[in-house]
This record gives C-alpha cells, structure tokens and sequence, in this order.
C-alpha cells in the first residue's frame, strides 16, 4: 500500500480516537410514559435504548451475497497477429478470473450496558469465500497465450486455464455508544479490535499443440497469505422514518499491522519455487447503505429488526503475486538467477447483506 493512503487512513483514524464517543451527542434518553401508556412499539423519535431495562443481550445474523474483485490478477496475456492492407497488426488482452457472486456469513453477538451511559460491547465474526476459473484456447497459428507469472514459457502456447480462490476471515471485538444526533438520528460511533486473516490461492495451467493435454503442460501455483491486527474505528447511522422502517448506514476504516507470506511453484521445463515473507501494514476502508424494519414483540421486551444493506470494502495492497521475468546470469543452463517483479493491486469486497438483529 502506498505511503500516501497509509497516512490518509492513518490520520483520519487517529483523529476519530482522539474525539470523546460522547461528544458525538447526548446519549438517548428513556421514553416518557404514562402508566396507562399502550404496550405496543414505542415511538422511534422517543425510543430508549434499550427500551426494556431488563434487556441486555443482542445477537445478529447476516448472509453475504458479495463479489470480489482484485488488482492485477490476469494469469495469461493473449497475443494475436492478423495481416492487413497496412502489415501485420498485433493486439494482446489479458485474460482474469472471471470474478462471480460468491456466499459468505457473519454472526455477532454483543452486551448493552444500559447503566453505563448507553454503551455496548460486542464481538463479530466475518467469513467470505470465493472460487473461480477461466479457460481460453486459440489456434496457435494466429493466436498464442504467454503467461504472465514466468514470460520466460511463452513459445507455442495456445491452450490455458487460470484459477483463483480466497477464504477471506475478519474477528472484531468492539465497543460502542448509542447517542441520539436528532430526534430521528442516532449515531453508534464504535472503536473495534480487529484482526485479518486471507488466504489467496493462484494457478495456472499451458498446454501447446506439441504436447496437446494439461497432462505435460506447465504448471503455476501459489499462496498469497496475509495476517494482520490493529485498530478499527468507525461509526453506524439510523435516520428513522416512522416507527418501523429506517435508512442505514455505516462508515469504518482500519489500519493493520501484520505478516505477509507469498509460496510461489513453477513446473515446466525448469522448476522454480519462490518464497518471499515480509511484515507489512496494511488498511481498509468500508462503507454501507440501506434499510430495515423492526418490530417489538413479547410486551417490548424483544427487538426483531431485519434489514436489507448494500455494503463495499476496499483491502489495500493486498496482492503480492512475484512475477519470474527474464534470466540475468550466470549464462548456465537452466541459468541461476532471474530477474523478477512484484505485482501490487487491491481487493475489493462489494455486495449485498441480508441481516437479522435480535434484541433480548
């Protein structure tokens, strides 16, 4: 990650802990009721938080309905060459994964302290996984494909197939305040402890119209696996439209201190492995926007709130693919030392949760 995201992201984190959680506004206050006020749904510009005094566990359940989308991750060019009235034209495209909608889960579990000036505490769990391939196969005498891992293969290639899977982990223990920012607003500013765990698996696999079959083609496989901890700090919006329904959204950002490991094989008419670890810093910005619905029920001692977000996160730096390039000697053969190149790109998380929250 370049140094200048890392100081935007570090300087806007830095500013948001210094700021007091409780001078984002008053803590919202309990509703005024008569004792022969009805037992059916508060007012939302009046609820309390929680709105029951014996209430004090909450548990939230969400389906992840996302698409992954990551930098500079094409495992093949494809050159092609045509005559025309002016020579020979040549194009290359790069062929990627063909990135798809993929599952993932998140499950929550937080304490109100409803004695303790409206604040909460929680710890969350994410899991986001995602598996895909894309093949191309050409006629060599026009087309060819040079992969992009190790350019030193790239004579008489016409046939590929390039895979990519993620296991995407996140655990968050965090600490937040309810605060009432209008009489249908309210702000929940959190400071969380997070902690990254990626796995990133990267393959490929050339035949040539000599050998015919992936059985003696060449072969790329790697693992692009990162760990990282460190502060997250953000906060939840609700503006309340009446009494059930509601506009949400969110704004977080992190910075991540931790190790960065990339495994890298080649198989073909040399073998090759590569390794590279390193520690690193690495950041995130996330994002949401959406609505829900919540009903009391049990005489307002439980919350049922379901709600439907569109959420987007964007993982810095996060690829770290290492690229064997062009021999640089001794002259032996197969020669000793190579040149190589790191790649450097981002992952991006976007998609569509499906949330239900249980206040007991």
């Amino acid at each position: 990650m370049s140094r200048s995201v890392i100081t935007h992201i570090a300087t806007a984190l830095a500013l948001s802990s210094s700021l007091p959680l409780w001078s984002w506004g008053p803590a919202r206050s309990a509703p005024a009721r008569s004792a022969n006020a009805p037992t059916d749904s508060p007012s939302r510009a009046a609820s309390s938080f929680p709105y029951n005094e014996e209430q004090g566990w909450y548990t939230k359940e969400t389906y992840l309905l996302w698409h992954p989308q990551e930098d500079d991750v094409d495992w093949a060019d494809r050159a092609s060459v045509h005559l025309s009235d002016t020579g020979t034209q040549g194009n290359i495209r790069l062929k990627k994964p063909d990135f798809d909608w993929y599952s993932g889960i998140r499950l929550s579990i937080g304490r109100y302290l409803p004695k303790h000036d409206y604040w909460d505490v929680s710890l969350t769990t994410t899991y986001f996984y995602a598996n895909t391939e894309s093949s191309a196969s050409f006629n060599v005498s026009t087309t060819s494909l040079q992969p992009t891992s190790a350019p030193i293969y790239a004579d008489g290639l016409n046939k590929g197939k390039g895979t990519w899977r993620l296991n995407f982990f996140t655990f968050d223990l965090g600490l937040g305040r309810e605060v009432a920012m209008t009489s249908k607003i309210t702000a929940h500013p959190f400071m969380d402890l997070r902690t990254v765990l990626m796995y990133e698996t990267d393959g490929a696999r050339f035949a040539s119209v000599s050998n015919g079959s992936y059985a003696n083609a060449i072969k790329f496989k790697g693992f692009n696996d990162y760990w990282g901890i460190g502060p997250c700090v953000g906060s939840d919006f609700t503006f309340y439209l009446n009494e059930s329904w509601s506009i949400l959204g969110s704004l977080a950002g992190s910075v991540l201190m931790g190790g960065s490991k990339v495994q890298q094989t080649i198989n073909g008419a040399d073998n090759f492995k590569i390794f590279h670890h390193e520690y690193a810093i690495r950041g995130n910005l996330e994002g949401s926007l959406g609505i829900g619905w919540e009903r009391w029920v049990r005489q307002n001692s439980v919350r049922i709130a379901p709600s439907f977000v569109f959420e987007a996160g964007q993982w810095y730096d996060m690829n770290q693919w290492i690229v064997l390039k062009t021999p640089i000697g001794p002259s032996t053969n197969p020669p000793t030392f190579f040149e190589t190149d790191r790649r450097h790109g981002d992952l991006t998380l976007w998609g569509f949760n499906f949330n239900i929250q249980v206040d007991f």
